[in-house]
């Protein structure tokens, strides 16, 4: 709807809330109903963060009175979607955060780190993490640690200083030109940009604590954003 703002001239609201808008926000319901079902603390993280993102980049674009309906706006989808999703079981999820979902990611994490210092300069080879990790790992062995649930992490202990370089200069290089992008973008697509932007830094949020990026499906949405 703002994409389609002129100044100084009304907004027509069959224009704004043609089928195009209706399709749209549709799909952004039915997003909204596959993440809260899906139970998946790590995705609510990164569309937190998306959120977030979003609203910051946007702040200068939208006047308050239009922010307050965004914001009612994402409210309603959000109680729409919550229909579709176990809110009992998601509060359980939530509630385990601290004492399951962090503790034990700090646990890996710290137990591979000692691979990231022995293998720096090369890495401990591509693929190779959990072969590796089954002489680092010291927790129970009821069970082998498969992934540093950490992308970045892992990119360290596989890859080393010879695949970490390159990837931090890629990431650089990226931040750099979509920041340079979004500053300068004075027409519609501003929206496009800024909604993709958002896309990949909730994938990037949630490969904080996960590693999404390697199932191929999420590997290409984040081309098509980047792109």
């Amino acid at each position: 709807i703002q994409s389609r703002h002129r100044a100084g001239v009304s907004l027509d609201p069959e224009i704004a809330f043609d089928s195009k808008s209706i399709w749209l926000a549709m799909a952004v319901c039915l997003m909204l109903g596959g993440l809260l079902g899906s139970l998946s603390r790590s995705g609510l993280l990164g569309a937190f963060a998306a959120l977030v993102f979003f609203a910051w980049i946007s702040r200068r674009r939208l006047t308050a009175r239009r922010a307050g309906l965004a914001m009612v706006g994402l409210a309603v989808l959000l109680a729409i979607a919550a229909t579709y999703a176990d809110m009992g079981a998601l509060a359980t999820r939530l509630e385990g955060s601290f004492s399951e979902g962090v503790v034990s990611r700090l646990s890996i994490w710290r137990q591979t780190w000692p691979v990231v210092r022995d293998f720096w300069p090369l890495g401990a080879g591509a693929g190779a993490y959990q072969a590796v990790m089954v002489h680092y790992q010291t927790m129970s062995r009821f069970f082998y640690i498969s992934h540093a649930d950490n992308e970045f992490l892992q990119i360290l202990a596989e890859g080393g200083l010879l695949l970490g370089v390159p990837v931090a200069m890629a990431l650089v290089a990226g931040v750099t030109l979509i920041a340079n992008r979004l500053r300068e973008d004075r027409t519609a697509i501003f929206w496009l940009r800024a909604g993709a932007a958002a896309g990949m830094l909730a994938l990037a949020a949630q490969n904080m604590v996960e590693m999404t990026l390697r199932v191929p499906a999420n590997a290409v949405l984040f081309a098509i954003l980047a792109a």
